[in-house]
């Protein structure tokens, strides 16, 4: 039995698999950079430091000071991997809410990131946190 027919069809699959995964990796890539554009771009609205949004722990410290006005009880809740999802839904929501946009775009902010982030980012919203 010739085993040559199974060997090259194994390259060809490792192949596709491998092509997928790059065509994969390049489509995280640029929402990663859509992501840390967008957050720089909300973080400099607000009167924050813009490189905040790329600096691991700090972020999440600026997110916290933007959506509950310095509550540091959420930031805790967001580096507690169990409390985490709750407080990252709810920091969305007080996002929306501090850029003056209602609860169903925050709700929208946390299922889809990727389009409501640039909108709040490039729209006309104003930050109003402190108004809050």
């Amino acid at each position: 039995m010739d085993n040559s027919s199974y060997d090259a069809m194994g390259a060809i699959f490792g192949g596709a698999f491998f092509m997928l995964y790059l065509l994969m990796m390049a489509i995280a890539f640029v929402f990663c950079i859509i992501f840390v554009i967008a957050m720089w771009k909300i973080f400099t609205k607000a009167q924050k430091p813009g490189w905040a949004s790329i600096v691991p722990i700090y972020n999440v410290w600026v997110l916290c000071e933007i959506s509950f006005n310095n509550n540091i009880l959420w930031f805790i809740l967001m580096l507690v991997g169990v409390t985490s999802p709750v407080a990252a839904v709810a920091s969305y929501i007080g996002l929306a809410k501090a850029f003056g946009k209602g609860i169903g775009f925050g709700i929208f902010t946390v299922f889809f990131p990727w389009i409501a982030l640039p909108i709040l980012a490039f729209s006309s919203a104003q930050y109003i946190g402190d108004k809050l």
